[in-house]
């Protein structure tokens, strides 16, 4: 079993060489991947897809707490699959993936849904702030699809 000690020691050292290798995958190297994942366009997509990863999370967990029409099916997996697709979307372009244009044409699909989706309960804050990060987030995965 592992002491106190030895374990922050081993968290310290990845968090060292996270913290040290996050800004070289997010700027990626001069001759890595495709070309374009490593662009303005595409660094945006990767935050409107993690905004949109954030916010159906905790559109999700709201919506279990609300109960009644919140809680159907359809709703809570489009809020989960969205969540999920936006972060894979983010992590393809910053690992410079030959899929990430595939996965952003994906994401871009489901999240459409999602606002489709929570843009049924109009009349509440969370879910209108939920419907916009997910048109944000499909508007920019389109763009970096087309490397604009």
């Amino acid at each position: 079993m592992l002491d106190r000690r030895t374990a922050f020691l081993g968290l310290g050292t990845l968090v060292l060489a996270l913290g040290l290798a996050l800004p070289l995958v997010a700027r990626g190297t001069p001759d890595g991947g495709p070309k374009g994942a490593g662009s303005e366009t595409a660094q945006k997509c990767v935050d409107e897809c993690l905004s949109c990863y954030r916010t159906c999370q905790d559109a999700f967990a709201y919506s279990t707490e609300r109960g009644e029409k919140y809680v159907e099916a359809e709703h809570l997996r489009l809020l989960v699959d969205c969540a999920e697709v936006c972060k894979t979307t983010a992590d393809l372009i910053l690992h410079r993936s030959e899929f990430y244009r595939d996965q952003c044409t994906v994401c871009s699909d489901i999240c459409e849904r999602c606002a489709a989706s929570c843009e049924r309960f109009s009349g509440d804050p969370k879910m209108r702030a939920c419907t916009e990060e997910c048109r944000r987030c499909a508007v920019s995965c389109v763009r970096t699809t087309k490397g604009t």
